[in-house]
């Protein structure tokens, strides 16, 4: 094998050619006078470019760049061949991976030995680096959005210990007497000192704004926690730790009022200068806090019991259990029990038969967690059954409460006198669209039905055709065997003619009055129907109907017409009538389309 001698042109190479490969950055190398380019070291991002291509045409189709980084290397073109011994910087955006990345080519100027002008060419991966110009864009952009709804918004380069911006809560000193207000300032500040080691570092302007809120805040607790939070060397601190955003919470007076109060900080580098920035939030929560609390105890008032589980240990927490639920919880115990044990054994002893095992089924950890990763929230209910009581009604929700920790919270309900209001509620509903005598619905659930039909032909263009039918010589039957009769002939004929569209899958029957149906065919064209109202009279034609000792035969004429959204659900209706009256009027037993 050949020795190769390591010339320190080759070794530099080597070096230089490690560090780019171990920091995925890459290196080419540009001649303006040539309008040649040579890769040298390329990431995965970029090989297989040839080994040398023409700048920057070459390149833009090399990399298949779009308008915006095409001008842009195109504008650095032009200022290097034009010979600029400034560094010059672009980010041009390519896909790899089938994925856009942004990346920054930056442009170092060097000269030969005989003079001869060429660029090194350094990139690297800027998606960071445009995620954080994003993130500043995006902070700043909050700032003037919130400028209405906070209370205040102040901004800080916690870098130089300067103020940037502020507007917002005026505070009382500003209106109280100057020597006063000075020696109140001087109380907190003392504070501060005691609080904060060298303090006395932190500039004047921006510890006279923390010291006349600080001041505002009368809990004693509350307001260190604000002064060591909100100062410069807490934002350093919490920048240091990775604590990036974070809320504190307190009552302060406001226009005369101690109020709740939420200040949100977000600390982000500026990428272009590297200065710590820190963007505060000042808002109004009082409202939120007074909401909270009521919440909190409209949950108690109407909940039996509020529980979290932990499924990845199998421990359970009771939070809160109602005195009457007391009663059949065996509450002194449940406390460092699994699942089954602490939660599930109580419930099943509260549920009777063979709901039970059913019920057991649907309480199983793997059932709730397969629910809740589905949808997020899992609801049951059971009949909750003692002997001293009327059976009522419970319903088990459950939330994902903290999916880091696979918790899941659990609260139970009576529910009684709503599930009983809504069978009261459902079954008057039913009787509203409902005909007495016949079971089938009535014309307002027939109208109910068609608004549905209509509005699917008009999303859907699904097909749908109308039929009206009536009794022929109903009248006879009603003089020649009592009004009884009809009615009975009226009630076998709507069961006949509604299980013979339901077996098929064809639509229902409804009653618009006397011995008059409409028959609504709720997928098909006229033709189909047609056919199916042909097989339909027959099945009529040929069946007997019962009345004490005597067997009666009935026939039915029917008109038919298919819905278009020229005509509509009322012209149809017509339509279809005008058609059965023609089959009145030519012999009866007739189908007319």
């Amino acid at each position: 094998m050949k020795s190769m001698t390591l010339t320190p042109d080759l070794v530099r190479e080597r070096v230089l050619t490690h560090m780019c490969r171990r920091s995925g950055q890459f290196l080419m190398f540009y001649r303006p006078d040539e309008k040649n380019l040579v890769p040298y070291c390329m990431p995965n991002m970029l090989q297989g470019l040839p080994e040398s291509l023409s700048f920057p045409d070459g390149l833009i189709k090399e990399l298949k760049l779009d308008d915006n980084s095409i001008h842009s290397l195109r504008r650095v073109t032009h200022v290097i061949d034009s010979q600029s011994p400034e560094e010059q910087t672009c980010l041009i955006r390519i896909r790899y991976d089938r994925q856009p990345i942004w990346v920054q080519m930056r442009f170092f100027r060097n000269q030969t030995d005989d003079g001869r002008v060429y660029y090194i060419i350094v990139g690297e991966n800027a998606d960071n680096l445009m995620i954080a110009k994003e993130r500043l864009r995006v902070e700043r952009q909050t700032m003037v959005s919130v400028e209405d709804t906070a209370l205040a918004v102040a901004s800080f380069t916690v870098t130089h210990d300067a103020h940037l911006h502020k507007e917002g809560i005026r505070t009382t000193g500003e209106t109280e007497d100057e020597a006063k207000d000075e020696d109140v300032l001087d109380e907190t500040y003392n504070e501060a000192a005691r609080l904060i080691d060298n303090f006395d570092e932190q500039s004047e302007a921006t510890a006279k704004v923390l010291l006349k809120a600080a001041r505002e805040i009368p809990d004693k607790n509350q307001r260190q926690v604000f002064i060591r939070r909100l100062s410069n060397r807490g934002f350093l601190e919490a920048y240091e730790k990775g604590d990036t955003n974070y809320d504190l919470e307190y009552q302060r007076y406001y226009q005369g009022q101690l109020i709740w109060m939420k200040t949100t900080v977000h600390l982000l580098i500026d990428p272009d200068t590297d200065e710590l920035l820190v963007f505060i939030y000042t808002y109004d929560i009082d409202e939120q806090k007074v909401n909270n609390k009521i919440t909190d105890l409209l949950v108690k008032r109407g909940s039996d019991f509020i529980v979290r589980i932990n499924t990845q240990n199998d421990d359970i927490r009771y939070h809160y259990i109602s005195d009457f639920q007391k009663e059949f919880f065996p509450y002194r115990r449940l406390t460092h029990l699994s699942y089954t044990q602490g939660f599930v054994k109580p419930i099943l002893r509260l549920v009777q038969g063979d709901a039970a095992d059913a019920f057991a089924r649907q309480l199983s950890k793997d059932n709730v967690l397969k629910s809740l990763k589905e949808s997020g929230r899992f609801v049951i209910t059971y009949d909750f059954l003692t002997r001293n009581m009327p059976m009522r009604r419970k319903q088990l929700q459950f939330y994902n409460f903290d999916e880091t920790k696979l918790e899941v919270l659990v609260i139970q309900t009576d529910i009684t006198e709503a599930y009983q209001k809504e069978l009261l509620d459902a079954q008057n509903r039913k009787a509203a669209i409902t005909d007495p005598l016949t079971g089938l619905i009535n014309r307002a659930g027939i109208r109910s039905q068609l608004d549905e039909l209509e509005a699917s032909y008009q999303d859907k263009n699904q097909p749908f055709t109308l039929a009206m039918a009536d009794i022929d010589f109903f009248k006879n039957v009603n003089d020649t065997y009592t009004h009884d009769c009809g009615d009975e002939i009226l009630r076998d004929l709507a069961d006949l003619m509604n299980g013979f569209m339901k077996e098929r899958g064809l639509g229902q029957v409804g009653r618009m009055g006397g011995e008059e149906f409409l028959i609504i065919f709720t997928h098909s064209h006229l033709d189909e129907a047609h056919q199916a109202l042909e097989e339909m009279r027959a099945l009529i034609e040929q069946s007997e109907f019962q009345w004490e000792d005597k067997t009666l035969k009935v026939t039915m004429t029917f008109g038919a017409r298919e819905y278009t959204p020229q005509l509509g659900i009322t012209k149809t209706i017509h339509e279809a009538d005008q058609n059965l009256y023609k089959g009145k009027n030519t012999g009866r037993n007739t189908v007319v389309v």
